[in-house]
């Protein structure tokens, strides 16, 4: 799991580093809303999937081992199991802490929905063509959510102030903006630990109202919606996960963004370099990597003899001993000792120490010595 969220650390660092270094500052809002969801979710899947299976055959492949059991003596004393007490390792208190901040994030998530359906039935509903107008007193700032339009009837807005800032929330609205920050959100509950799911979060932000500001201002002259938006700066933030006409951090953005000029179409070449990006991406996250085996590699794991083994089965019914010899190749190095049972996290001497004792274990408690063996007639 570790592997994954550095692989999806690295992805998503990537892709933003290329939109902010080239694109960001483009007026080509739909490709950018478009390339950042479009990298949100392959950041997500570049890690999680084998692009790549190993079509090789691996050295483990070539190596038959042989694994000499430790001597058992079976008695009629009961074995106790032992079970020391462990403290918790760094791994169990990174995970209790992840666990911790997912159930925060969905504590949060849920809880800001229910605010917002909250104010659905406590207010007053006008269904429009467009939308569903929800009038309250409880909201502190015009916004949006998926198709409702939240508004203050006490608001001192004139009549082409409110025509304005219809026509911002109805581009949101009409655009599907929300259901964009519903999956940033839902992604945030299992990534909230990663910085770059919050520059994710602000980067699509903007864009959205970049979107809707471009909308409003093909109607309304710029300057005058400019200073609507200046003022607004003294009100309070929308919720959440809703879209309002008041945010501190973007204004100054979204001033820029008006007033800049409209970027060229030899800009849209700036989009194709996502290809090489993603071909990397894809190549360094790769989970399987080939193993090439080379013919010295072959010949240091060849047998080096033959061992034949005894096995004699005793049928206490007929009292009749069936003996067979089974040859076995004998090998003089091998790569990795076979273990038994789970002995996560250990290696050399540690082991080998815990196969042999979960080895014993399982023998002691699944071996039955015949009663008619210990009495013969």
């Amino acid at each position: 799991m570790i592997t994954y969220f550095l692989s999806l650390m690295v992805c998503w660092a990537a892709c933003l580093a290329l939109y902010a270094g080239l694109l960001r500052k483009e007026k080509f809002f739909h490709l950018n809303r478009a390339y950042l969801l479009l990298t949100l979710v392959l950041g997500l899947l570049i890690p999680a999937v084998d692009w790549f299976p190993a079509s090789t055959t691996s050295v483990e492949g070539l190596i038959q081992q042989v694994r000499w059991l430790p001597e058992v003596t079976v008695t009629n004393t009961p074995v106790l199991q032992s079970t020391p007490f462990n403290s918790l390792g760094f791994g169990q208190l990174l995970l209790g802490i992840y666990l911790l901040g997912c159930g925060w994030m969905t504590f949060r998530f849920f809880r800001q929905l229910y605010r917002v359906s909250a104010l659905i039935r406590s207010g007053k509903k006008t269904r429009f063509r467009e939308f569903t107008l929800v009038e309250s007193h409880r909201v502190s700032t015009p916004f949006s959510f998926l198709g409702f339009l939240y508004w203050n009837p006490n608001h001192d807005y004139d009549p082409t102030e409110w025509q304005t800032v219809r026509a911002h929330e109805y581009a949101h609205i009409r655009q599907g903006h929300s259901v964009d920050l519903l999956l940033l959100e839902i992604i945030g509950i299992f990534c909230w630990w990663c910085p770059f799911w919050y520059g994710y979060n602000r980067a699509l932000r903007n864009v959205h109202e970049y979107l809707a500001d471009a909308v409003v201002i093909r109607q309304t002259p710029t300057r005058e919606y400019g200073q609507l938006l200046i003022r607004q700066c003294l009100s309070q933030p929308a919720p959440a996960l809703a879209h309002g006409l008041r945010h501190h951090s973007q204004l100054k953005n979204r001033i820029a963004m008006m007033t800049k000029s409209n970027s060229s179409r030899m800009a849209l070449a700036k989009y194709v370099t996502l290809l090489p990006l993603l071909a990397v991406l894809t190549v360094a996250c790769s989970q399987t990597e080939p193993v090439e085996v080379t013919q010295a590699q072959v010949e240091k794991y060849k047998p080096v003899g033959q061992v034949v083994d005894t096995v004699i089965t005793f049928y206490p019914d007929t009292y009749e001993e069936q003996v067979k010899y089974v040859p076995s190749d004998l090998y003089k190095e091998v790569e990795q000792m076979p273990v038994f049972g789970s002995c996560p996290g250990l290696k050399g001497e540690e082991l080998e120490k815990c196969s042999n004792t979960n080895l014993m274990k399982f023998l002691v408690a699944n071996m039955t010595y015949p009663p008619e063996a210990k009495n013969p007639r």
